[in-house]
């Protein structure tokens, strides 16, 4: 059975009022918080073949710190445009799109897409905060069970 990875991307930062969305970067609890995902994700044996990525600044810091858990034995990092501002529809043109692939995909994306997604193929309606995995067992690409939601403040009740 394939499994799917859903992560919503790091907190990102409203410093700059005037900076695209597009452009946004992470703020230093969306540094700290997606290595430290990375890294759970990593120990839990939860290796994706591939993290598909919205180009989206914080969306491609994110996965880029993901990665960095892994080493020299990271997934290989694609940038997917369809994911930015993506309607559950062409997220899950996306997933078709990659999943022949692999066994274990990672998608780094925004919401409301990626809970809505979650929602879609599983039945589940979840809170995905910033940084938040859900992993998916996948009986087809339109249909899977949720294998486990995982979320910054959950694992490290210090993280703010």
């Amino acid at each position: 059975m394939k499994q799917l990875i859903l992560l919503r991307h790091a907190k990102s930062s409203w410093a700059d009022p005037n900076q695209a969305d597009f452009d946004r970067p992470l703020n230093a609890r969306g540094e700290r918080d997606a290595p430290r995902m990375g890294a759970f994700l990593r120990d839990a044996l939860l290796k994706p073949d591939y993290i598909v990525t919205s180009p989206a600044r914080r969306a491609l810091q994110t996965a880029e710190l993901l990665r960095s858990a892994w080493g020299k034995d990271s997934p290989k990092l694609l940038e997917e445009p369809r994911i930015y501002e993506a309607s559950t529809a062409n997220l899950q043109g996306v997933l078709e799109s990659h999943l022949a692939d692999c066994d274990r995909l990672m998608l780094v994306g925004h919401n409301p897409g990626i809970s809505s997604l979650l929602s879609l193929l599983t039945g589940v309606q979840a809170d995905m905060p910033t940084c938040s995995a859900a992993v998916v067992a996948l009986r087809r690409v339109d249909e899977g069970m949720l294998c486990g939601l995982f979320r910054p403040k959950r694992l490290w009740p210090e993280a703010d």
